[in-house]
Parts: structure tokens; C-alpha cells; sequence
């Protein structure tokens, strides 16, 4: 494994164990389903990994060559920006962070921060980490893609459903912000 690698791998592993600790410290504002939505989620990750291990067993993995140096680079300064984006918003968000899925009892939007240039801070962060990765790890490309997939379909239905409860103020700041690049996506 190169130093590069050893740093996305790093990112990831700091992403994780900070998003814990602000989980502890700032709370998540409940929801009346967020019990049973971490269920699912948790769930689904144990099929996923279930699934992954049963298919790959016994199977020797393809090595993909190493990335160029230039490339290696770019993908951690990538994931270090993004990883910073992330956390970034997460602090930002407080007590206001909930899981996506839950239904919030209020809702109130936040517009400072990183929400001042784009709606979905936290996915941009996860997005360029996975692709700051995938240049690190050649071979992982279908799974940043889905995974690129699955959080702009995320991103999408939480639009629907802020825009159904902030009528007043949510389609305003859609006009106003990108979804995931400032001034560009």
C-alpha cells in the first residue's frame, strides 16, 4: 500500500470516528422514524458486506497497476478537501443533523457555512473522498459510481421533501445555491 493510499485510508478512518464523536457531542435532532431508519440502514450495509465477502471468496481480487504519482496526489488532496467539506458542514449543522430518511418533527433550514454555496455539503465531501479514492485505488470505480448515484437520488427526494416542509424559504434558496459544486452542479 502506498503513503498515498494510507492517506485516504486515514481520511475515511477520521471521517468516521469525528462523525461519532459530533454524533455524541452536538445530538441529532430526533425523528419519529430514525430509530427504525438506522435499523434499515445498518441492515443493508450487513447484506452489502455479506453479499461482497460471499462473492469474493475464494477468489484471488485483481491488482490494478499503481496510479501515476500526479494522480495519487490529486486523489489525496481530493479527499482531504472533502473530507474537510464534510466535516465542515456537519459542524455547521449542529443539532440540526438528522438522518436523511427520518421524519423531522421541525425543520429549520441552514444556510450558513458550506450551505451558503451548496445545498448538500455533506454528500460533496463523501463524493470527493470517494473519488479522491478511487484515484488512489484503481478498480473501485463501479463502486464510487453507485455510490456517487445513490447520493444524488438521496440528495434529489430530500429536496422534494424540504421544499414540501420550507414552501417559504427552501425553493428560494435552491435559486440561489448549487446542489453539490458551487457555482457549477
Amino acid at each position: 500500500m502506498t503513503i498515498y493510499q494510507q492517506i485516504v485510508g486515514t481520511c475515511w478512518a477520521v471521517l468516521f470516528i469525528v462523525w461519532f464523536v459530533l454524533a455524541i457531542a452536538l445530538g441529532q435532532r430526533s425523528g419519529r422514524h430514525s430509530s427504525r431508519a438506522w435499523l434499515v440502514r445498518l441492515a443493508v450495509v450487513a447484506v452489502l458486506v455479506i453479499a461482497a465477502y460471499l462473492l469474493t471468496r475464494g477468489r484471488p481480487l485483481p491488482v490494478p497497476a499503481e496510479p501515476a504519482q500526479g494522480v495519487a496526489i490529486a486523489g489525496v488532496v481530493l479527499c482531504v478537501a472533502g473530507l474537510a467539506f464534510a466535516l465542515w458542514a456537519r459542524i455547521t449543522m449542529g443539532r440540526q443533523w438528522a438522518m436523511p430518511s427520518s421524519e423531522r418533527d421541525e425543520s429549520d433550514l441552514v444556510s450558513t457555512g458550506p450551505f451558503a454555496f451548496v445545498r448538500h455539503p455533506i454528500y460533496a465531501g463523501l463524493i470527493a473522498m470517494m473519488l479522491g479514492g478511487a484515484l488512489n485505488f484503481p478498480g473501485a470505480y463501479a463502486e464510487v459510481l453507485t455510490a456517487i448515484v445513490s447520493l444524488v437520488v438521496l440528495a434529489r427526494k430530500e429536496e422534494r421533501e424540504m421544499a414540501q416542509r420550507l414552501p417559504g424559504v427552501y425553493p428560494s434558496y435552491m435559486q440561489r445555491t448549487k446542489r453539490f459544486l458551487p457555482f457549477v452542479l
